[in-house]
């Protein structure tokens, strides 16, 4: 991205992240019907919990949905939102909406840890709710979805904690920073500096680089939706990340959305609040995976 649209998407990226804000703050006002919200704790610090979105228990789908929020790996918590949950609830998903601890005074691999200790506890509350083995769909928002995707697909990890791949069915990526190599303006790379706290294991942290420590992938569904506007994580790391998996599985396993308008604070609100075509391209993808 040229140096004069990245500065006029960053001045974009201010304007529309206010509006998104504010949105955001009204949809978490909204009120579900026949929707149960528990809080679940899965460690003994303050963040280490989850926010547990049930529908009513005849209509809940066959998968469930775990959601990870973004904040730069340094801020907001499951609470604020409380939105994202009760959209996939209303659509029939119970969803688990996890917390993790915060940079810079937990760094990498803490985030890693926990939501890989928090998506295992998912799995305990889910079975002992449910007679079926629900598969589960992963999605993320920004650096939610950067530890998403480690979680998808990181086979070494998954065996240390137990987790059975096969019931990971999806994995939405939306505005991850996938591909720490092709991270190159100032506000990513300075967040990724201070998650890293000074380590040099990019290999481990970078989702791109993890991948490639694999002989197979495995073929998980994957739908990584960025905003063409974004200055804050550039769409080459969704689109260098999808070309990644689909040359190494021989086909179209992941595929690439981009949000024409979209910047990224706004994509993160907007993509489960407001009738965008994103929102419409995410609806549509979880339909077809029924």
């Amino acid at each position: 991205m040229a140096k004069w649209i990245w500065i006029k998407n960053t001045i974009g990226e201010s304007f529309f992240s206010l509006f998104a804000l504010i949105k955001m703050k009204k949809a978490n006002n909204k009120e579900y019907e026949h929707i149960q919200v528990n809080k679940i704790k899965y460690g003994k610090h303050e963040n280490q919990h989850m926010l547990v979105f049930e529908p009513i228990k005849d209509s809940a789908k066959q998968k469930f949905i775990f959601f990870i929020h973004g904040g730069g790996w340094t801020s907001n918590n499951p609470t604020m939102f409380k939105f994202v949950g009760g959209f996939f609830a209303q659509m029939g998903y119970m969803t688990v909406s996890v917390g993790y601890r915060l940079a810079p005074d937990y760094t990498y691999p803490t985030q890693i840890e926990d939501v890989f200790s928090g998506f295992k506890k998912a799995f305990d509350i889910v079975d002992e709710k449910y007679v079926d083995k629900k598969q589960a769909i992963i999605i993320g928002s920004s650096s939610g979805a950067h530890l998403g995707s480690i979680l998808a697909y990181d086979q070494k990890r998954q065996a240390e904690y137990k987790i059975e791949s096969d019931r990971i069915s999806g994995l939405v990526s939306n505005a991850g920073p996938l591909n720490f190599k092709v991270c190159q303006n100032p506000i990513i790379t300075k967040l990724i500096g201070d998650f890293m706290g000074g380590s040099k294991e990019l290999e481990h942290a970078s989702p791109m680089e993890i991948i490639k420590d694999y002989k197979a992938l495995s073929k998980i569904p994957t739908l990584c939706i960025h905003g063409e506007k974004d200055p804050v994580i550039e769409i080459e790391n969704s689109q260098t990340f999808v070309d990644y998996i689909n040359n190494k599985n021989k086909g179209q396993i992941a595929e690439v959305f981009k949000a024409k308008g979209s910047y990224h604070s706004d994509l993160c609100v907007y993509l489960f609040s407001k009738e965008i075509e994103a929102k419409k391209k995410l609806v549509q993808w979880l339909r077809d995976r029924e």
